[in-house]
């Protein structure tokens, strides 16, 4: 069963072996789920300065996105059937897909801003956006191919010899989160300055930056082939792996300011019971 979990990293300064081993530093651990509603899937993708968090939940053959402020929990009212929250900045935009079309939802106003990519209708998915509402995601036709829009440009990013390039978390700056996929195989990047500039796990096999906050800090997972999922903590310069006692994670989607964190998990069973 998965069960969806938001974290709060104690000490970004702390450099962890990169291995499975056990992290004696102190998190604080709060489950996300949806109330009142019977579902079969919650997910939480992003989160802001302001502590607020986005996500989606399935409920009767149906995917909702939500946004969680404080102890309240709204449904976005969006088109189509299958709606994915991904991203909010400071103001309050949200981001993400609907029916295979991007985009911002003005939760002030409830106004619905529809993001494609111009030419490749409905093949559009917008996953950060920063204070200045510059969005980042990608879209596909026969792979996935990335872009940055700042409301007026388009800029559209291809790793070159890549066959897929993501872009994730954008941060105030505009620096982007993101990953390509070469010869089999996921590598990280940031993108600032015009360029693509390499983040990678040492010695894994594949490395997914998601999420990017204000100072630079990144999260995101890796792994080697077949092996376990990991989620790490790039600050200063240095990576740190992420673990949950009594949980096994699945991904690391966002970082704010304050360094709280929000990821995916499937908590571990005992004797038919979950652990907490």
């Amino acid at each position: 069963m998965l069960r969806i979990c938001k974290s709060i990293l104690a000490a970004l300064g702390v450099v962890l072996a990169l291995a499975p081993a056990a992290w004696a530093h102190n998190y604080s651990f709060v489950d996300i789920d949806y109330p009142g509603i019977a579902t079969t899937l919650n997910d939480i993708r992003g989160l802001n300065n302001r502590g607020q968090i986005v996500g989606s939940y399935t409920s009767g053959g149906r995917q909702y996105a939500f946004i969680k402020n404080g102890g309240m929990y709204s449904t976005l009212s969006l088109p189509g059937t299958s709606n994915i929250a991904w991203g909010i900045n400071d103001d309050g935009q949200v981001v993400g897909a609907y029916d295979n079309h991007g985009y911002i939802y003005n939760t002030s106003n409830s106004n619905l801003t529809t993001i494609d990519v111009p030419g490749n209708l409905g093949n559009t998915a917008v996953w950060g956006i920063n204070d200045a509402g510059k969005i980042s995601g990608h879209y596909w036709i026969s792979m996935n191919s990335a872009f940055i829009y700042d409301g007026s440009y388009w800029t559209l990013l291809n790793k070159v010899g890549a066959t897929a390039t993501n872009a994730f978390g954008i941060n105030d700056a505009g620096t982007i989160a993101g990953n390509y996929t070469m010869d089999g195989h996921d590598y990280g990047f940031t993108y600032y300055d015009g360029g693509f500039h390499d983040l990678n796990v040492p010695q894994a096999q594949n490395t997914r930056p998601v999420g990017i906050n204000d100072h630079g800090d990144i999260v995101g997972r890796y792994w080697n082939d077949g092996g376990t999922i990991y989620g790490f903590v790039y600050h200063d310069g240095k990576f740190e792996t992420l673990t949950m006692p009594g949980a096994e994670i699945v991904r690391v989607l966002g970082i704010n300011n304050a360094g709280q964190i929000v990821l995916l998990c499937h908590k571990l069973m005992s004797s038919g019971s979950l652990i907490r």
